[in-house]
């Protein structure tokens, strides 16, 4: 999903480093199963697919991907649409990616771009697990939910897998559970912008 993963966890007497690694691999395939299914950064993606559709037939999805849209939607609505998932409808006006780019679009162009953000044009069947872009020149993107939702996941496969104590990031969406063996807390910092990778500015 265009982010790092990183994933920690510590052996104990009940889990040994064989077990441990197990763990960590069950939830990295959790994130792999999701990412499968929402980035915008394969063309084989549901996503992907949905908004290479836009304007015409429905698309069928798995229950994961329709469950975050649906979410998304009840995010968009309870927000006022501060959040929503046709952004990406936005194009490619500014490039924030490994396409970066200094300059600002022109106003007309962005004006333009910003009539095609609307969640409400997002055509859902629950019963057919479908989504439609009624729009043509419509895309959504699930990069502001989806890391979260497949962090989650993560979480979910480790401890089915034993662990109790772990920690699991997905670019600014993290996950903590339990404490170190020795009984300290995991710490977490927020990383200064602006400064080399291993400076932070809060822990």
């Amino acid at each position: 999903m265009g982010t790092r993963i990183s994933f920690a966890a510590y052996t104990t007497e009940a889990l040994d480093g064989s077990a441990v690694h197990h763990a960590l691999a069950e939830g990295m395939a959790a994130v792999r199963r999701i990412e499968a299914k929402m980035t915008t950064w394969r063309d084989d993606s549901e996503v992907s697919q949905i908004n290479a559709h836009a304007g015409g037939d429905a698309v069928r999805v798995g229950a994961d991907t329709l469950t975050v849209i649906q979410k998304s939607l009840w995010i968009a609505e309870q927000s006022g649409g501060v959040f929503d998932i046709t952004f990406a409808s936005m194009g490619k006006l500014w490039r924030f990616d490994q396409d970066l780019t200094p300059a600002v679009p022109d106003a007309a162009d962005i004006a333009q771009a910003r009539r095609r953000i609307d969640y409400r044009r997002i055509a859902l069947n629950p019963k057919a697990r479908t989504v439609q872009l009624t729009d043509g020149a419509q895309r959504i993107d699930l990069g502001g939910i989806a890391k979260g939702y497949a962090i989650d996941a993560a979480a979910r496969a480790m401890r089915a897998a034993g662990l109790a104590a772990f920690y699991a990031q997905a670019g600014g969406d993290l996950y903590v559970a339990g404490r170190k063996p020795e009984g300290a807390r995991w710490r977490v910092g927020v990383r200064d912008p602006r400064g080399p990778e291993s400076t932070y500015f809060a822990l």
